[in-house]
C-alpha cells in the first residue's frame, strides 16, 4: 500500500479514504502480500508464466498435428489457477468421486 501512496494512518485522519484502501487491497498487483496470502497459486501465475504456457500449448498442438493428429490423443491444456475439476463429463462416477463432487458443491454455497 505504501508503494501506492496509501497509509492506514492517513485514512484515520481523513487524508485518504477507506474506499481507496479497500480498492488497493482488492485490485492491487498480483505480487502483493495480500494476494499471496489470499490466493498463493494465482499470485504466482504472472503474465510471463501465462505466455509461456500458451507457447508450450501451441508447440504441443503443432507436434500433435505433425504426428498425424489423431482425435483420441490431442494434447491437454495446462491447468490455470482457478480452473475447477469438471465432474460428470462422460466419465463413470465412483463413490469417492461423487463424495468429492458433493463436498465441492457444498463449499460453493
Amino acid at each position: 500500500m505504501l508503494a501506492l501512496g496509501l497509509d492506514l494512518d492517513e485514512a484515520g485522519r481523513g487524508r485518504s479514504n477507506w474506499a481507496n484502501i479497500l480498492a488497493a487491497f482488492e485490485y492491487g498487483p498480483a505480487s502483493s502480500a495480500y494476494h499471496h496470502a489470499t490466493d498463493p497459486e494465482a499470485a504466482q501465475w504472472t503474465l510471463q508464466v501465462e505466455l509461456l504456457a500458451q507457447i508450450r500449448e501451441g508447440l504441443d498442438v503443432v507436434r500433435w498435428m505433425l504426428a498425424g493428429g489423431k482425435n483420441g490423443n490431442r494434447p491437454k491444456p495446462i491447468p490455470r489457477p482457478g480452473d475447477k475439476k469438471r465432474y460428470g463429463q462422460g466419465e463413470s462416477w465412483t463413490v469417492e468421486s461423487l463424495d468429492e463432487w458433493i463436498r465441492l458443491k457444498e463449499q460453493e454455497v
